[in-house]
Parts: C-alpha cells; structure tokens; sequence
C-alpha cells in the first residue's frame, strides 16, 4: 500500500537525496593540477583557518577560510566557488607575506 503523497516516507526520501548531492570536486581537483601544478588544490579541500591564496594570482593577498564557502581577506568575508584552485600557505610563507 501507498502512503499518501507528503507522508513520512516521502519527506525521509528527499531529506536523504539531499543530504547524498554533495558534488564530485574530482574533476575540479584535476584541472587545478593540471593547469597551475602538483601543489595545487581546490578551495573545498581547505579546513576552517587555513590561509591560502588563489591559484590564479600567486602574489595576491593572504586568504583564511572561515566556513564553507567563505573567506576572509583584509577583514571582509568574500564568497569562494568550492572547486577554484588555491594554494595552501606554510607559516614561513604567511609571515613573509605579512611582513611585506
């Protein structure tokens, strides 16, 4: 027997296909590193407080990522595309950043 369009079951369902949608970055992981090199990754591989800076523009400022989708630069929260490419920063690489 059907249940009833709106029931239980069906409100199960679409909670799940929802929480199972999170989109493959494979592809996204492979352009980065076929287009700016080996030590390229893209912004979904980050964790929270990681300071990187775009792929595209190495000499850019210091980025931290501070959620999901979004980072700081120079104190204001600015929206990221899960799948750009960014290169993580090592601390003597954030110290000299900051000092120059």
């Amino acid at each position: 027997m059907r249940l009833p369009k709106g029931s239980e079951t069906d409100l199960e369902e679409a909670e799940m296909r929802r929480r199972t949608t999170e989109p493959d970055h494979g592809d996204a992981r492979a352009a980065a590193v076929r287009t700016y090199g080996p030590g390229t990754l893209i912004f979904a591989d980050l964790d929270i407080g990681e300071r990187f800076h775009f792929a595209s523009s190495p000499c850019a400022s210091v980025c931290v990522k501070i959620r999901r989708r979004r980072y700081s630069l120079a104190g204001r929260v600015c929206y990221a595309q899960p799948g750009q490419a960014v290169v993580r920063l090592t601390v003597s690489e954030t110290d000299s950043a900051i000092s120059a």
